[in-house]
């Protein structure tokens, strides 16, 4: 089933997708076109630039820490003040993976939070080896949406080179018997704001893998990032301090069962 987080945030109108490399520059390599209506420049125009520098004053400093290379979890989450194209504020709550020395950003804007926001970091550490992966997606095809592109990792979880499955449609990935629901999942994702996660199977070449699949995504596009257990975990071993996809988004320090897999920075 879909497990949605409607009481994790409000409804709101865009998310704009991010990926940057983590070397100190933390170049921009992907936006999402709608960059455009939320933050008022052109794609072309912050491709390569600094992913930093559109973050306002001393939060800066607090973001390249956060998000930059020094970063080692793989799931943190916090909220940032940024300037737009015509100097104004534009508040976002980004959920970050760190996969493949790449930082892949989904950036929800908030319009109901005014400045200054506190960056309110939160990181995940995985207890366990986990494969974990990020695809991002763009919408089109008769195959439904696009791999436009998958980090490195995804080879080590379908058995294939990453360069054989990026132009791919993502459903010429799932299994026939999953092909309607992950299908489903993709719309829901198109058409809300919430982050959902899916468990889906995939076969490549005759090999199936089992993965759970997190997702957030824009009118354009969305964002991916899949994992499953690294070979020798045993599935359904609570005592191996496993922590699913779904644990990682509906967790919180003052709620959860599991504080400790929350710290703040």
């Amino acid at each position: 089933n879909i497990s949605t987080y409607q009481g994790r945030r409000k409804q709101l109108p865009e998310t704009v997708l991010v990926v940057h490399d983590k070397t100190p520059t933390m170049r921009i390599l992907y936006v999402s076109s709608n960059v455009r209506q939320v933050m008022k420049y052109e794609p072309a125009d912050v491709i390569g630039q600094p992913s930093y520098q559109y973050v306002t004053g001393s939060g800066k400093t607090t973001f390249k820490r956060t998000f930059g290379s020094e970063a080692t979890s793989m799931v943190l989450e916090s909220n940032v003040q940024a300037y737009d194209g015509e100097g104004r504020f534009v508040v976002f709550r980004i959920i970050h993976f760190n996969c493949d020395n790449m930082g892949f950003n989904i950036s929800i804007s908030c319009p109901d939070m005014q400045p200054p926001v506190t960056p309110a970091i939160r990181t995940l550490v995985s207890k366990i080896g986990v494969v974990s992966a990020c695809l991002v997606l763009e919408t089109g095809g008769s195959e439904g949406p696009t791999i436009l592109f998958a980090s490195r990792s995804f080879s080590r979880i379908v058995g294939v080179d990453t360069d054989e499955v990026q132009g791919l449609g993502f459903l010429s990935l799932v299994a026939p018997a999953d092909i309607v629901r992950a299908g489903a999942f993709l719309e829901s994702v198109f058409d809300s704001n919430d982050v959902m996660v899916e468990r889906l199977t995939f076969v490549v070449e005759g090999r199936e893998t089992s993965v759970e699949v997190m997702a957030a995504g824009s009118r354009e596009g969305v964002m991916l990032l899949c994992q499953m257990k690294a070979h020798g975990n045993v599935a359904g071993n609570e005592d191996a301090g496993y922590l699913s996809l779904e644990e990682i988004i509906s967790s919180d320090p003052e709620t959860s069962d599991c504080p400790d897999m929350w710290r703040p920075v």
